[in-house]
């Protein structure tokens, strides 16, 4: 656009750390630098989120930093290769604080991410019989303890964005984000600006797969457009990407099962921690239904299930293709798998005697009605899983 200026963010160097003072003056002084941006800067709600608002824009000083996606001050300039440098010139004194980074600790630990403490969310599933009991009179059980990294999404194009005044007081975001919606009321929250002064127009979102539905440049260039009132274009180069928008969570699942001697589940038991990272994103609907599909595509009388998401010291995690529940369909597979071994059951024989059909329930007691194309589809699989030479234990 004619007249556009270009944008460039200074991340936190610290997952954990107080921020004692920014001083930009020495980056301002930079030939071609117009201005440096920090928290006073915005005039309306700092703190941002598609669920809970709990994701700062920019960091002010005297609070403490969450991650190390944290933004801390952004530059605009007359180009991008301008800003970049200036962001080597922008000084920020930290105390430098001891990070939680391990969910596992999250719900004890001295260290307190939000204000409410460590937990975003937890989801309880219990219904049927008690299962201890149901596994004291099963035939055979198993337990296993299952952990899955975080994943990065990987997409071959980075985040940007770019905001323009519309001439009227209000303003128009160019946004290749999954949720132009949100983008627009998270903007005007932000901007103190009513909705329809905000249009935001949905661009070429590329690769997303639930990484680019939470804000990342695009309100950062909103703010920067609307106080010089020109053309802000804002992107993020791989490793700022990387390390700014959410990850697939991180779990740690402890599983136990249990099947009679004709091999048909009785009960199910897990207790599943998700590491939902620094910000909310939508970590507590993706870890909600790693618990909510504990246990997978079968038939289980009595489940007890427990999922909890909590806040670290890593970056965030939202959402990621099959949002939450490849973390724990892998648990429960590597149990059946379990069962089968112990039991000596076949593997194909076993998940097709279980596999839920109309008039069986899900995880949460949903009872299924017409459409289940489970068995089908494993009729079809059927020939080629026996030919395999993988497909015995």
């Amino acid at each position: 656009f004619e007249g556009m200026l270009y944008g460039a963010l200074k991340f936190s160097e610290h997952p954990r750390a107080q921020v004692r003072n920014i001083d930009g003056s020495a980056a301002e002084k930079l030939p071609g630098v117009i201005r440096i941006f920090t928290a006073p800067d915005i005039t309306g709600q700092r703190y941002q989120g598609i669920h809970v608002k709990d994701w700062p824009m920019l960091v002010a000083e005297g609070e403490e930093t969450r991650c190390i996606g944290d933004v801390v001050a952004g530059v605009v300039a007359e180009s991008e290769a301008i800003a970049r440098q200036a962001l080597g010139a922008i000084q920020v004194d930290y105390e430098v604080l001891e990070p939680l980074i391990e969910m596992t600790a999250a719900a004890d630990s001295p260290v307190r991410i939000h204000a409410g403490g460590n937990l975003l969310k937890e989801t309880v599933i219990c219904r049927g019989e008690p299962v201890d009991q149901v596994f004291a009179a099963s035939a055979h059980v198993v337990e296993g303890v299952f952990e899955t990294p975080f994943v990065e999404h990987a997409f071959l194009e980075t985040e940007a964005s770019i905001a323009q005044p519309d001439g009227r007081g209000g303003l128009i975001v160019y946004s290749q984000s999954q949720g132009i919606y949100a983008d627009r009321e998270q903007i005007a929250s932000l901007l103190n600006l009513p909705l329809d002064k905000v249009d935001v127009i949905q661009v070429s979102t590329g690769g997303g797969f639930g990484g680019k539905e939470d804000l990342t440049v695009q309100h950062h260039a909103a703010l920067c457009s609307m106080i010089l009132q020109c053309p802000v274009k804002v992107r993020l180069n791989r490793p700022e990407s990387i390390r700014m928008h959410p990850k697939r969570h991180k779990t740690h699942m402890r599983y136990k099962l249990a099947c009679d001697e004709s091999g048909l589940l009785t009960a199910l038991h897990a207790r599943i921690v998700g590491d939902t990272g620094a910000y909310a994103s939508v970590g507590g609907e993706v870890v909600a239904r790693t618990g909510t599909h504990a246990g997978g595509s079968y038939h289980i009388p009595n489940v007890d299930v427990v999922s909890r998401a909590y806040y670290t010291n890593n970056p965030p995690a939202g959402a990621f293709r099959g949002f939450g529940v490849n973390q724990s369909n892998f648990a429960m597979e590597s149990m059946m798998d379990e069962l089968c071994k112990k039991g000596g059951f076949d593997r194909w024989r076993f998940r097709y005697d279980n596999a839920l059909d109309t008039g069986r329930m899900t995880t949460t007691g949903h009872i299924l009605g017409k459409g289940i194309g489970l068995r089908q589809c494993l009729e079809a699989v059927k020939e080629a899983f026996d030919n395999n030479p993988h497909a015995g234990l």
